[in-house]
């Protein structure tokens, strides 16, 4: 039976209520969780401070329910948040597109112009001298050069995982060995032909393994065998599609031609290692971003700011302002100069959208280098490359943390290069913070559960799971009611709590075996008594078969390699690249994605061997809230 979002609302507000009087502390509670509505509750200003940080958790938490929330008892209907990201995505580049003129009338106008402020020109000259230091390099002769480091943009080339024009499907075989090529210029092909020869050939053109090397590459005799097969396609724009947001609005992702894709990926992978020596690594800066939110929602060091849309308000003429002219020049070619909507295309006066390779380290690294032009305007110094908890600026994408005297300063320069600051998530006052997932208050973990979907068991596994932890970090003891609608026509089973959030339900060991989920090995086959065999459900992967068995004429099963038959080289190059395993190529979920029940063995229930428990049932090894000996109460007291 289908539990609706209506009834978990109900079941959590009865579980709560029955153990506190913690709710009395919330105005605007909804009978009803209607969206609006929900969004309305917070805590009353007379809450008494003991008890503030623990209703701020619980006002989040009933306010997140349905802020993600895409089921259809709740949702609005597909067509009407697909138009409202539409119209969000054509305001936005309108946006861009009056940010251009403005930044182009000031290029060209006389000095001393009053089209910006003045602190603004001081933080754009600032920012630049950033980038150009943190793209700088050093070549094999010795010279520093800021322009495009070509050998790196070619080593990096690489499919993303998401769809592209023209291809069949998303990986990498299908991509670059299996389907035609897009671009949106001949110039872009010519140039990637040139930087795939750069690795030895194991097969000629006839499909036998080479005695010797060849000068030709894999990738580029891959590519001669594809384009006679496939061909290319020049094409004059990438095409916009919508994926779940909110329950009221999707988020619009351009689909961009696949040679164009391969680009903006290796250049985006080049300014992420750039970033990284600079001192802003964007593969633990989320939890870095946390940390100092924390910081900062304890002793008001640090704030941290928000932007709406900032994806897409990158505009062209901002890039043309702050880059180095080579860089410019090739996030230029790489882009989609047009987005095609419902077969009209129009044309794009941002840099870049969400589904562009390039898109988030560049805006990370325009960020970046305003704060920093801010920072050098005041005097400030500029934290980055020293300890987090010495760190005064973090940046992931638009999530930004700096010290309060930068804020004003900061927003009017963000305000002048075309962006808005999204009031309502920037958290500049007060014990409050937030950041890349991160909620604090007065240094209280205040993180919500989110909930997407109730549609299946292991979207239920999951929501029971993220909330067991919640209330073990929020002191309460139980959600009895709530587990048992969400578990109503699911089975029980229990896992070890390392297992992910959709593979059952996390219990401690203690409980597992009371009820029979991890009996032992030792008796039947003599193994260490620590030993646990447990069901769990686990994701069915799509696989796409490169190799089949075909039965022939005589009777006989034999190895049928299509791929090879076709493009051995290819078929060569997708396994150096990690896509083809055994003997296909697993396929993207679209969100179908299917379980099944399958027994896994457990060395150790809490601590599995080689690996850690994860760092939200271990937070305090006291046993208060948040530890794992809460979290076992709450597991205990809820399930019974």
């Amino acid at each position: 039976m289908c539990t609706t979002l209506f009834e978990l609302y109900q079941a959590i507000l009865a579980d709560l209520s029955s153990q506190s009087d913690i709710l009395d502390c919330l105005e605007s509670l909804p009978t009803e969780p209607f969206a609006p509505l929900l969004e309305q509750i917070s805590v009353k200003a007379d809450c008494h401070p003991d008890k503030f940080a623990r209703a701020t958790s619980v006002a989040l938490l009933l306010r997140g329910l349905g802020k993600h929330y895409t089921g259809e008892d709740f949702s609005l209907p597909t067509s009407e948040r697909e138009r409202g990201a539409l119209e969000k995505f054509r305001a936005a580049n309108e946006h861009c597109a009056k940010v251009n003129d403005l930044l182009r009338r000031r290029r060209s106008g006389p000095l001393g112009t009053d089209l910006f402020d003045s602190a603004t020109d001081v933080v754009f000259g600032e920012a630049r001298r950033f980038i150009a230091s943190t793209l700088w390099w050093v070549d094999d002769d010795g010279w520093g050069r800021d322009d495009v480091p070509l050998l790196d943009v070619a080593a990096s080339l690489a499919v993303g995982p998401g769809s592209s024009l023209g291809a069949e499907g998303t990986s990498f075989l299908h991509k670059v060995v299996g389907s035609e090529l897009t671009c949106t210029s001949e110039a872009l092909y010519r140039m990637y032909a040139s930087f795939v020869n750069h690795a030895p050939c194991m097969f000629d053109e006839d499909g036998n393994v080479r005695s010797t090397p060849s000068p030709i590459s894999t990738w580029s005799l891959t590519e001669k065998i594809r384009k006679q097969i496939h061909g290319n396609r020049l094409v004059k724009a990438s095409r916009l599609a919508y994926v779940p947001k909110s329950w009221k609005i999707s988020r619009t992702v351009c689909t961009e031609p696949s040679v164009n894709m391969m680009f903006q990926l290796a250049l985006g992978n080049t300014v992420v290692s750039f970033l990284r020596s600079a001192g802003l690594n964007l593969e633990t800066q989320q939890v870095k971003n946390g940390r100092l939110a924390r910081r900062g929602s304890e002793d008001g060091s640090l704030v941290t700011l928000d932007l709406s849309s900032a994806s897409d308000t990158v505009s062209i003429e901002l890039c043309r302002t702050l880059l180095p002219s080579d860089w410019f020049n090739w996030l230029m070619l790489t882009r989609s100069p047009a987005v095609s909507i419902d077969g009209t295309d129009m044309e794009l006066e941002m840099i870049s959208s969400m589904g562009n390779g390039y898109t988030f380290p560049l805006e990370s690294l325009i960020f970046l280098s305003l704060v920093y032009g801010v920072y050098r305007y005041l005097d400030i110094p500029f934290k980055l490359r020293v300890p987090t908890d010495m760190q005064n600026v973090a940046v992931y994408g638009d999530d930004i943390i700096v010290v309060p005297e930068a804020v004003s300063l900061l927003c009017l320069v963000l305000n002048e290069s075309g962006f808005v600051v999204n009031r309502d998530k920037s958290c500049l006052s007060g014990s409050f913070r937030e950041s890349c997932g991160a909620f604090y208050y007065a240094g209280y973990d205040c993180r919500p559960v989110k909930v997407i979907s109730l549609s299946t068991p292991q979207d239920r596994y999951s929501v029971l799971n993220r909330l067991l932890r919640w209330i073990s970090r929020n002191e309460f003891s139980h959600l009895r009611r709530t587990s048992r609608l969400l578990l109503r026509g699911t089975a029980r089973i229990y896992v070890p709590p390392y297992e992910g959030d959709k593979a059952g339900i996390h219990v401690p060991i203690r409980h597992a075996c009371t009820r029979r989920a991890g009996k032992t090995l030792s008796d039947k086959l003599g193994c260490d008594p620590r030993t646990h065999v447990y069901e769990r459900f686990e994701p069915v992967r799509k696989m796409f078969q490169v190799f089949r068995f075909v039965k022939t004429e005589t009777g006989e099963w034999i190895q049928s390699q299509a791929y090879q038959a076709l493009n051995p080289e290819g078929l060569f190059l997708s396994i150096l690249h990690g896509c083809v395993s055994g003997a296909g190529v697993t396929l993207r979920s679209n969100g179908d994605t299917r379980y099944e029940k399958r027994w896994a063995v457990a060395t150790g229930w809490c601590i599995p061997s080689g690996g850690l428990l994860r760092a939200s049932h271990t937070s305090d090894s006291d046993g208060g809230r948040g530890s794992y000996s809460s979290w076992e109460r709450a597991v205990t007291e809820t399930l019974g």
